[in-house]
C-alpha cells in the first residue's frame, strides 16, 4: 500500500520499522545546526537518504543506541511550525553551528533529539519513514491537531491510543501518551 503525501497509512506505519531509515548515528559532530546557507547539490544527495560519522556500525557495542533522528525537509519553517508550534516539542537553542553549509533546527524530544535538516529530497519515495513520539500531554496534542484542522487517524496500538498523521513534509509521524500520564 502507498501512502500519498498527508495521506494517513495505518497499514504502512504498521510495517514500517523506525530503522530503516532516518536515524542519524555517531558522535556529537555528526550533523549539527548549520547557518542560513543553501546545500550544494552533491552533499544534498549524499544527505537524502542516512548519514552515517566516520566511525561505523559495526564498530559499535551492542549497547550502542540512536543518537538522535534526523528528518529531510524542504521547509525548515513549515517543519518547526508543525513539531514545536503544534507537538510542542523544545527548540534546543544550545546546539548552534555554523559548520555545515544548511539549514537545520535541533528540538528536544524526552531524553532524545530530532534534527530537522533542510535539503532537498532526492528521493521522495524514501521519506516514508515513521517517528513515533511519546508526548506529556496527547489529549492536548490532539486538541492543537483538530484546532488547525490537521488530519489524523486515532487508533489503539499496543498499551493505549495512538494518533498517526503526517507532517507538513509527508513523513509519518505517531504520537502516544507518555508512560506515567494521564
Amino acid at each position: 500500500m502507498s501512502c500519498a503525501k498527508n495521506a494517513l497509512c495505518f497499514q504502512k506505519v504498521a510495517n514500517t520499522s523506525p530503522l530503516t531509515g532516518g536515524w542519524v548515528f555517531g558522535g556529537s559532530n555528526v550533523a549539527r545546526q548549520a547557518a542560513d546557507k543553501k546545500p550544494q547539490s552533491k552533499l544534498a544527495a549524499a544527505s537524502a537518504t542516512r548519514i552515517v560519522s566516520s566511525r561505523t556500525l559495526s564498530s559499535q557495542s551492542k549497547s550502542s543506541s540512536p543518537q538522535h533522528v534526523a528528518l529531510i525537509c524542504q521547509s525548515l519553517e513549515a517543519a518547526l511550525s508543525f513539531y514545536e508550534g503544534t507537538l510542542g516539542l523544545e527548540l534546543n537553542s544550545g546546539r548552534p553551528d555554523t559548520k555545515l553549509p544548511y539549514r537545520g533546527a535541533w528540538l528536544t524530544i524526552g531524553s532524545e533529539m530530532l534534527h530537522l535538516l533542510e535539503l532537498p529530497i532526492a528521493d521522495p519515495a524514501a521519506i516514508d519513514r515513521v517517528l513515533p513520539i511519546a508526548v506529556p500531554d496527547l489529549t492536548a496534542v490532539e486538541a492543537r491537531l483538530r484546532a488547525q484542522a490537521i488530519p489524523f487517524t486515532s487508533s489503539n496500538i499496543g498499551e493505549g491510543r495512538t494518533l498517526i498523521l503526517r507532517d507538513p513534509e509527508g513523513h509519518c509521524v505517531t504520537l502516544t501518551q507518555a508512560v506515567g500520564r494521564p
